[in-house]
């Protein structure tokens, strides 16, 4: 029997609904720190209880931010799991290439999470597309150029992340502050597209989750397996 995923799928999107509004909070918070900057750049006088309260705002929108956005990944590996999991379900399906374990584990192991979760991804991916729609091995399905746009969006994220952790210094200048800034603004902008994709990948996903629910009812259950790769 497939086990129920729809619960799961509505909490990782409300989730990452909440991450989008969260970091458009981010950017217009950065954008105020920018034009601050500029003014101090451009030598008007930045009072220091003005420069503190930038300060903490930032702190404020940049923490409650990373809670989110960890949560919101939370959500998504357990609506991952559950799917995954489900592979191994199918009436008459081969066994799934990892363990249901590696489902949580392939996201959170250094290096290898930078292209097992994808693998496994994939083969949700054309899974439950092929036995939803009784396709057999080697059937047509939906190109993964999406499934794999969004994780190429992942690892850019990745990478600018760590330069921004590393941008401005231990007492930067005014104007390394402004680059930094400038730095933060676009990795808000990919966080946001990034936000933005993981939606559509989650319903386009659930609409194959669907298809193989429906099919798999007990009442619908075929005599005959379905071979796929």
């Amino acid at each position: 029997m497939l086990l129920p995923n729809y619960q799961r799928y509505r909490l990782a999107v409300v989730a990452q609904w909440v991450v989008v509004v969260a970091t458009v909070a981010a950017l217009v918070s950065s954008g105020l720190q920018y034009r601050l900057l500029q003014h101090a750049l451009a030598g008007i006088e930045i009072l220091p209880a003005a420069a503190d309260a930038n300060d903490d705002r930032q702190q404020l929108v940049g923490g409650l931010q990373l809670v989110l956005t960890l949560l919101a990944f939370i959500g998504f590996i357990s609506w991952f799991a559950r799917a995954y999991d489900n592979l191994r379900r199918i009436p008459g399906a081969p066994e799934p290439a990892y363990s249901p374990g590696w489902a949580v584990g392939a996201w959170l192991v250094p290096i290898l999470n930078l292209w097992r979760p994808l693998h496994m991804l994939k083969e949700v991916w054309y899974r439950t597309q092929r036995y939803a729609l009784h396709h057999g091995q080697g059937a047509p399905a939906q190109d993964h150029s999406l499934l794999t746009g969004w994780w190429i969006l992942r690892i850019v994220l990745f990478v600018f992340g760590r330069l921004v952790s590393r941008a401005g210094g231990s007492d930067p200048t005014v104007e390394q502050l402004l680059d930094a800034t400038t730095t933060l603004l676009m990795l808000d902008v990919l966080n946001l597209a990034y936000a933005v994709l993981t939606i559509v990948l989650l319903q386009r996903f659930r609409n194959f989750e669907d298809g193989l629910a429906a099919r798999y009812a007990p009442d619908n259950v075929p005599a005959t397996p379905v071979s796929v790769g």
